[in-house]
């Protein structure tokens, strides 16, 4: 037991490592790109960067969640890992040149898209390619997630070395942009590479019925998925369509900083998650929240009372918009220390994925019949629109404790 905690520990590490890289590698340049290019101007890019994270969810299909779990399960079986692998590979990569056919028609017969610059469509599509080769759920399953969380830290200094040697002016907008594209491409593609000589996988073509097991496989997953992002990208999408991409950029900065804060409570699931599969051990997931919650209570009345001080120290008086949804996000910490961990560390592992899933689509129900009501009175409110991912989360949160204590007993 003590070793299996030890282990946990490490894993938690790793983990904490790779998304405080992904969360806090941005926050580095964010103060000196947003004074270098503006808030229109990177709200812009931020705002066709949200248009194909719809397709990075697609890609992505829920395989970081159920890919770990057969991994786990299938360590020694290096037939069953080529094959599931390859057969991932194979998906990623179709709905990424499926994507592309649609992009491409979509720039020729759309006006919203032709007004953007086609290079920064295309890069921002490109960009997909990271998507395509990310094997986080394979290191993560072989639970050797240290060298995933090594190549990622590389890859983040990388990214933050070339931005601040190669853009210097305002004139460098299109430089900044290759960064970004390029070095997270070069560092998923190096990552799988490693991946399939670490351990000794071998590249297959696999049939069909293969293909739509794992993908049906995963279907939980990817429905929770694209409801709770969908949720997360049309409210700032939504955004820029009615008030413009400057507001984008005031949403996106509080997104930013309430992400950074969510970080503990994302790593403590995903390790705990793997630890109560394997022990059926509920009893962990009881002691986490009771511990998280009041934690996060606290850390979101500090963050409150400090917001304004920390958002101009961060990014300038210019983006003092932000305070105020900053303030309604960080509502998000207490509810999501309880409705995280039930659903993915007590529904799910209990075989209720219906009702995980129902959750997420109830929360699906709510939101939209929110901006029903929102767009039948013609409201343009940036806190109303931000307003709708906090109440959404809640109302999941609301379903899952039913779920958990009402119907499963825990």
């Amino acid at each position: 037991m003590k070793s299996e905690k030890i282990k946990i520990l490490k894993n938690f590490n790793y983990l904490i490592i790779i998304q405080v890289a992904t969360l806090l590698v941005p926050f580095i340049f964010y103060p000196y790109v947003i004074k270098l290019f503006g808030a229109s101007k990177y709200g812009e890019l931020i705002f066709i960067q949200l248009l194909f994270s719809y397709v990075s969810i697609i890609i992505d299909f829920g395989f970081n969640l159920s890919g770990p779990k057969y991994v786990s399960k299938n360590q020694k079986n290096i037939y069953k890992l080529s094959r599931y692998t390859s057969s991932v590979l194979l998906f990623k990569i179709l709905v990424f040149l499926v994507s592309g056919i649609i992009l491409f028609v979509s720039y020729i017969f759309s006006s919203d898209i032709i007004q953007y610059d086609v290079v920064i469509i295309l890069l921002v599509y490109l960009s997909l390619i990271h998507y395509v080769f990310n094997m986080q759920w394979l290191y993560q399953g072989m639970e050797q997630i240290k060298i995933f969380a090594i190549i990622n830290l590389i890859s983040k200094m990388l990214l933050l070395l070339f931005i601040f040697s190669m853009v210097k002016s305002t004139d460098d907008f299109l430089e900044f942009v290759i960064v970004i594209t390029i070095i997270p491409i070069v560092n998923s593609i190096f990552g799988y590479t490693y991946a399939i000589n670490r351990f000794n996988l071998k590249n297959m073509f696999p049939n069909w019925k293969i293909v739509k097991n794992i993908v049906a496989d995963s279907n939980v997953y990817f429905i929770s998925r694209l409801s709770s992002i969908f949720i997360l990208k049309t409210t700032p999408v939504l955004i820029g369509f009615t008030l413009g991409t400057k507001f984008v950029a005031y949403y996106d900065l509080a997104e930013k900083i309430i992400n950074v804060l969510l970080i503990p409570l994302h790593m403590l699931n995903q390790v705990i998650y793997p630890y109560v599969v394997r022990t059926r051990n509920y009893n962990v997931v009881k002691k986490v929240i009771l511990f998280s919650f009041p934690i996060s209570g606290m850390i979101s009345f500090v963050i409150f009372i400090f917001s304004s001080d920390i958002i101009t120290e961060f990014a300038g008086v210019n983006m003092l918009p932000s305070v105020s949804l900053l303030s309604i996000f960080l509502f998000l910490l207490p509810i999501n220390s309880i409705s995280y961990f039930l659903g993915n560390c007590i529904l799910i592992p209990k075989g209720k994925k219906n009702e995980f899933k129902n959750s997420v689509l109830y929360g699906l129900v709510g939101f939209l019949l929110y901006f029903s009501f929102i767009f039948a009175f013609d409201i343009k409110d940036l806190e109303l629109y931000t307003l709708s991912v906090v109440l959404n989360s809640f109302l999941i949160c609301m379903i899952r404790v039913y779920y958990s204590y009402r119907q499963l007993r825990v």
